[in-house]
């Protein structure tokens, strides 16, 4: 935990030319998979629909960094979008082409693009981004004037991390470099161009149960271990959960969080 800004981050970290081998072309996100719909469906309405789709006339440009496998993109064409999808995995990408999407096979870091766009999406992927300060401020330059970046991040401010500590399901490592919380993300946001419009937090409490398993099992429990993981995993706890969760998300967060930003600073 960094002693000047409170940022939480891995140490030590693999190299930057390191990064793709934690992505192969197995990674869950880049496989596109309709059987998933329901149990999208579950997630989306009982915990939060991470989703910007507003309508707009067409010429609205969006840009996704990380698209994976394309579905988010997919349905913000249907809404009238022009779509743009950066990623990095060779794979994702044929996927993506073979959708009919523009594609640009690189990282954020090396990304050279001389469009503005008026919406900017990365969903869950700030946390593995590599140079930060470079890639938000990258970003901002992106981003039409009167633009809208929107990204989703785990929240190391939660109650599931303060409890189970190195077992929070959340750490991924190592491929999720640093774990932001509100104050942090606002930190990073304002010194690179950027200033928080509002904060929505995910009803998402599989990640307290999953962090519960890890826990189980690391103190040897693996019957009890495997218990959480099944509430973890079923859509009746997430319906059972769904009004307590809205309580509690309003006054205390959770461990998931979608942030809005607007430009602070005039970019030509």
């Amino acid at each position: 935990k960094c002693t000047r800004c409170s940022l939480v981050y891995l140490n030590p970290r693999p190299l930057f030319k390191d990064m793709n081998l934690f992505y192969p072309s197995s990674y869950s996100p880049f496989i596109d998979n309709p059987k998933d719909v329901k149990q999208k469906f579950f997630s989306n309405f009982f915990e939060f629909n991470e989703s910007f789709q507003e309508k707009v006339k067409d010429g609205s440009s969006l840009l996704e960094i990380g698209a994976a496998n394309g579905n988010y993109l997919e349905k913000m064409r249907g809404l009238g979008w022009q779509c743009l999808a950066v990623e990095p995995s060779k794979a994702a990408c044929n996927t993506l082409k073979a959708k009919g999407f523009r594609v640009l096979n690189s990282t954020i870091e090396d990304l050279n693009l001389n469009e503005k766009f008026d919406v900017i999406t990365l969903w869950m992927v700030v946390e593995h981004i590599y140079d930060l300060k470079l890639s938000v401020s990258k970003l901002r330059n992106l981003c039409k004037n009167d633009g809208l970046l929107i990204f989703s991040v785990p929240n190391v401010n939660c109650l599931s991390f303060k409890l189970f500590k190195g077992h929070w399901h959340n750490i991924h490592g190592p491929a999720h470099l640093q774990h932001f919380s509100e104050v942090t993300i606002a930190q990073l946001l304002n010194e690179c161009g950027w200033q928080i419009d509002r904060l929505k937090y995910h009803r998402k409490f599989s990640d307290f149960f999953l962090s519960a398993a890890n826990w189980s099992e690391y103190k040897g429990l693996k019957i009890t271990s495997k218990f959480f993981k099944s509430i973890g995993k079923s859509s009746l706890i997430k319906f059972i959960l769904f009004f307590p969760s809205l309580i509690y998300t309003s006054f205390f967060g959770s461990s998931r969080m979608t942030v809005y930003a607007k430009p602070t600073k005039i970019e030509n």
